[in-house]
């Protein structure tokens, strides 16, 4: 009888635990995010995921779209996944972008990561297949770094079906010294033939008291 109580103690809060601690299980829920947060217009693109994004810091920390997070669970890289969902599946490679369109006019976007090559893995068990890149980032990690003062920014993460020629761009230099500023997400998947995002999520970061 003990046992049967620990058991039935354990389902209830199970899923709860659950909950907290995935990223985005629903395509329509990621859209009404975007579009509630204006990221469409903000970033000019068309946004009808077809695939669900996991982005995940380490800890793990999961990001879901619109999540609150600190510039400390943000400033290691994160990790790529895409939670399998009924086919049709878009087929890899896929290419990852993160930026940032809240930074100042003439700053913004801010790139924070471009990576190419991203195939999947083995699924775990909340069906999640890990991203893998065969081929290093264009543009690494940067990690939010919001003015103190500033509302939240909108950190957001694409996910394309990876053009053929991709890897021969000549638009963004990569590995460059640079500053990650000024960049345009949509001017750059027109110019290097990704087409429209096929996923993403996004997070919101502001300066740590």
């Amino acid at each position: 009888m003990r046992s049967l109580t620990l058991t039935a103690l354990l389902s209830l809060f199970a899923p709860a635990a659950f909950a907290s601690f995935t990223g985005d299980t629903s395509l329509s829920t990621v859209k009404a995010a975007f579009d509630n947060a204006g990221l469409p217009a903000a970033l000019d693109i068309n946004f009808n995921p077809t695939v669900l994004l996991e982005v995940t810091f380490p800890g793990p920390v999961y990001v879901h779209a619109g999540v609150q997070l600190t510039t400390t669970q943000t400033f290691p890289p994160p990790s790529f996944g895409i939670r399998i969902l009924p086919p049709p599946l878009i087929a890899p490679p896929y290419v990852v972008i993160a930026v940032d369109p809240d930074a100042p006019v003439g700053v913004a976007e801010v790139r924070h990561f471009v990576g190419s090559d991203f195939t999947p893995g083995v699924p775990d068990v909340n069906l999640v297949e890990p991203l893998r890149n065969s081929t290093p980032a264009c543009s690494n990690w940067v990690n939010p770094q919001p003015p103190a003062g500033d509302p939240a920014h909108r950190y957001t993460f694409l996910l394309y079906k990876q053009s053929p020629d991709f890897d021969k761009q000549t638009v963004l230099q990569c590995n460059s010294t640079a500053l990650p500023i000024g960049f345009n997400v949509s001017s750059f998947a027109a110019a290097t033939g990704l087409g429209d995002p096929i996923g993403g999520t996004f997070m919101l970061v502001a300066a740590s008291s």
